[in-house]
């Protein structure tokens, strides 16, 4: 049987209801509804209770109303700082079982879930790690601007946006893209074809997807590329490649050697150009350590000769008259010279070789001839400085001059007998 009314002031020690209306009905299943404002101490019931429900309520404790505003409320007026709150409490700590639960929907869609082995919903009911958020993340100090996190489950990147507007994804491959304004997008990849299938890359690309500008990191090299084409390479011995990938100077481009070497190569024109603006002055210095041993200037190509500078000075310089009137200068071309080119003059190595050796100098003494054999067909095996004749040519005009004065002499004796 059920009580389908207990009066005001019954059980005041329980439970007490400050209206005439019905307080509390008491169901044939043993399971309790109240109504009404209740006050007391205690009250216990041995199976469900329901507060605002219209029939037996399915919980051990259900509480139903509907108002614009919230139904329930745990306060603790404790003093101390052990004044708790809310504790929830389950016998088992397995996924399977569920802790604490928040719905909308009628139960329909979860808000936030907390299940038995310590993992933790919102908006899913199956969390599969500590905290499990299914939609997107806002961080936010501000009502109008914040930053979110999401998943994209077209293609399952993760994504950072501002307010928004994506600035970061990642995919599951790892490849990692993001925008830094309208006209730059970028991308972290390992498949970008000029740098190569299996090597990390940063490609940018214009809003159209084209102007690619892939920067590349490999494990041997480091590559730089614009449009479709590499540019630049950094090797892993530290030359850098210019406009070439083999770092063979027989290649055009430009070769810089970690060990000092510069190798220009062009198919035509000019290899190299040096300017100097507005002034006249040096264009190239030469050095060797920190001594300048040359200089090609606006108006003047020099070596350095200051007495100070040199050693080893002698005014015993044998070549002379001799030494020139033995030399055969030829007209000639190279081998490699393009078909139809000028006419070069000057002189044969190996017979300025044989003047030398008829004058007593003997074999690489001297810079003016220098023989290096290469067993290469295509270089020369010698090199001969025609600066050095300079020299020589003037120690033969003294010569000349001293036999011109002497004849001159001897003219003006006969013509005064």
């Amino acid at each position: 049987m059920a009580l389908t009314k207990v009066s005001r002031g019954l059980l005041s020690t329980g439970i007490v209801d400050n209206s005439n209306a019905t307080a509390i009905t008491l169901n044939a299943d043993e399971s309790a509804t109240f109504a009404g404002a209740l006050t007391g101490t205690s009250a216990t019931f041995t199976t469900t209770v329901g507060i605002g429900v219209s029939s037996s309520p399915a919980y051990t404790l259900t509480v139903q109303k509907d108002v614009d505003d919230f139904i329930a409320k745990l306060e603790n007026d404790g003093n101390s700082t052990a004044s708790n709150g809310l504790w929830v409490d389950t016998r088992w700590n397995t996924a399977t079982n569920t802790v604490f639960q928040v719905t909308t929907n009628s139960g329909a869609q979860p808000v936030i879930v907390a299940k038995g082995n310590g993992n933790v919903g919102i908006s899913t009911t199956s969390p599969q790690k500590t905290l499990d958020v299914q939609g997107e993340i806002a961080i936010s100090n501000s009502a109008t601007s914040y930053w979110n996190l999401n998943r994209d489950d077209s293609t399952g990147a993760l994504t950072i946006s501002d307010t928004g507007t994506q600035r970061l994804a990642i995919a599951p491959d790892g490849h990692t893209s993001f925008t830094l304004g309208t006209n730059a997008m970028g991308t972290f990849g390992d498949a970008i074809s000029e740098v190569g299938s299996g090597n990390f890359a940063l490609q940018v690309t214009n809003s159209a997807g084209s102007a690619l500008k892939p920067l590349g990191f490999r494990a041997e090299d480091i590559r730089f590329a614009t449009g479709r084409s590499e540019r630049f390479r950094l090797t892993s011995l530290g030359d850098i490649l210019l406009g070439q990938t083999s770092g063979s100077a027989a290649d055009t481009g430009i070769i810089l050697q970690s060990t000092g070497n510069i190798f220009s190569t062009v198919n035509s024109g000019k290899s190299a150009y040096f300017r100097r603006l507005n002034t006249d002055g040096v264009i190239i210095q030469l050095n060797k350590n920190s001594s300048v041993v040359g200089t090609i200037s606006t108006n003047a190509n020099s070596l350095p000769s200051d007495r100070n500078f040199k050693t080893n000075i002698s005014y015993d310089f044998a070549l002379g008259l001799d030494f020139v009137t033995s030399l055969k200068p030829v007209t000639y071309n190279y081998k490699i010279d393009d078909e139809g080119a000028p006419v070069m003059s000057g002189l044969i190595a190996q017979d300025v070789e044989e003047s030398l050796s008829a004058a007593g100098v003997a074999q690489n003494s001297m810079t003016i001839l220098q023989h290096t054999p290469t067993d290469d067909e295509e270089q020369s095996d010698y090199q001969m400085d025609y600066l050095k004749l300079v020299p020589v040519l003037i120690n033969a005009i003294k010569e000349q001059q001293l036999t011109i004065t002497a004849l001159t002499e001897r003219i003006e004796t006969l013509e005064n007998n």
